[in-house]
């Protein structure tokens, strides 16, 4: 369910304005999740239907010319498909937001050509995944993902939130994303820690963010993995 429509952002679609769709519900319990409001979906958010949103960015056409669909975790939401096909059939260009466990779906949307951009969220070294994410983690399905995506041709961007004390070992993380896709990492980006947003886990917001020295360090540790860093503040 759509539970979230921000109008316009300028830093969530590369090189484009665009407008964000959040739909509810996520399989992971991220503890430094800044949309905890979308992870459960308990009825307290508003509902948007697709044709309103549709409408919307029709008539903004001329100043916004893509979509960011994000989350909470979209590809659960069964209707999500449905609702990318009508904005690609009115020209928009696609974003996808994802944790990348939903092989299948992401699977479909490249087939279709359905995603102009894939934004991923790798949330650290395989030894530690379980317990970042909150959850047990299919390592089949993520890896199979992590391949579709960076073998599809589509453009696209593997990207951590970096929280001091949770997120470890930057190397080892991407030196086994390495391994599972093959090659070299297009663009990963490392997202600083936001402790000035509501969090799933309310006690990280005494946990202060790195510096940015500390996040160049970090940057400088996987540029071997990756034919780009890059850090978002």
């Amino acid at each position: 369910m759509i539970r979230g429509f921000q109008k316009s952002s300028f830093v969530d679609f590369p090189g484009q304005p665009c407008s964000i769709i959040f739909f509810s519900n996520c399989n992971f319990r991220c503890g430094f999740c800044h949309n905890p409001e979308l992870v459960t979906d308990d009825g307290s958010l508003p509902s948007f239907s697709s044709e309103d949103i549709i409408a919307e960015l029709v008539s903004r056409k001329k100043f916004v010319c893509a979509a960011c669909i994000s989350g909470g975790e979209p590809t659960l939401d069964p209707a999500m498909i449905t609702f990318v096909k009508q904005l690609k059939q009115e020209g928009f260009l696609v974003k996808l937001d994802t944790n990348a466990t939903n092989p299948e779906v992401i699977k479909k949307m490249i087939n279709a050509k359905l995603v102009d951009y894939f934004a991923v969220d790798i949330k650290g070294p395989k030894s530690d995944y379980n317990m970042i994410a909150g959850v047990k983690v299919d390592f089949d399905k993520l890896e199979q993902s992590l391949n579709l995506i960076a073998k599809s041709g589509v453009d696209y961007e593997f990207r951590t939130t970096v929280v001091p004390g949770i997120i470890k070992n930057l190397d080892k993380m991407a030196a086994w994303v390495n391994d599972i896709i093959g090659c070299k990492v297009k663009l990963w980006v490392l997202q600083e820690f936001e402790n000035r947003k509501e969090l799933l886990d309310p006690t990280l917001k005494e946990t202060r963010p790195y510096p940015p020295k500390e996040m160049q360090e970090l940057a400088d540790n996987i540029s071997d993995y990756c034919e780009k860093v890059k850090i978002k503040a």
